[in-house]
């Protein structure tokens, strides 16, 4: 849809209430895009959402706004935004997958010295244990994936993604959402 070039002169001048209207208009859409089909997280949907409405406003005062489909305008930004946050998220989080694998490894070896530091341990711990509450398309794709050091290539016909971007979005989507996992452990921890 359209920006009415009314609401388009009145942004320009100051009014918020075009943005309103904006914001209600296509919040909805963006929320079933972002979170029900791509499963990102509805809080950060809802920032992410409101930070592109604000965008949405200052291309329009500075003049930068081509009057194309306002709404998908706004889930690109929203996407992107989101994007970038799981980004910047997924180098902060602790998931040393080789701190894992040397963990696993020594258990079955029967190995009972201290092969890690006490908060290397608790990493490790809230990394199985966000593993292990993950659906079981994520944790076998991100278990073979990882732990088995099996490409995505070879996972893709194992598994049956019907193509190589659909395994590698997929490995993407199970990532954030066990980095998001192991953060809110540790946080409890």
């Amino acid at each position: 849809m359209r920006l009415d070039p009314e609401d388009i002169e009145r942004i320009k001048n100051g009014d918020v209430e075009p943005l309103g209207k904006i914001y209600v208009e296509h919040r909805n859409f963006c929320i079933i895009n972002l979170h029900h089909q791509r499963n990102f997280d509805l809080a950060d949907v809802e920032d992410a959402y409101s930070e592109a409405v604000f965008i949405l406003q200052k291309k329009i005062v500075q003049g930068d706004f081509e009057n194309k489909n306002v709404g998908s305008f706004l889930l690109q930004i929203t996407h992107n935004k989101l994007k970038n946050k799981y980004k910047r998220d997924k180098k902060t989080v602790p998931l040393d997958i080789d701190l894992v694998e040397q963990y696993l490894l020594s258990k079955k070896k029967g190995q009972t010295a201290q092969i890690l530091s006490p908060e290397d341990e608790k990493r490790v711990d809230a990394i199985l244990i966000a593993i292990n509450s993950m659906n079981e398309n994520c944790r076998t794709l991100l278990t073979k994936y990882w732990l088995e050091g099996i490409p995505l290539k070879e996972l893709q016909e194992d598994l049956g993604y019907g193509s190589y971007n659909s395994i590698r979005s997929t490995k993407s989507r199970c990532q954030a959402g066990l980095a998001k996992k192991v953060r809110e452990i540790l946080a409890h921890k």
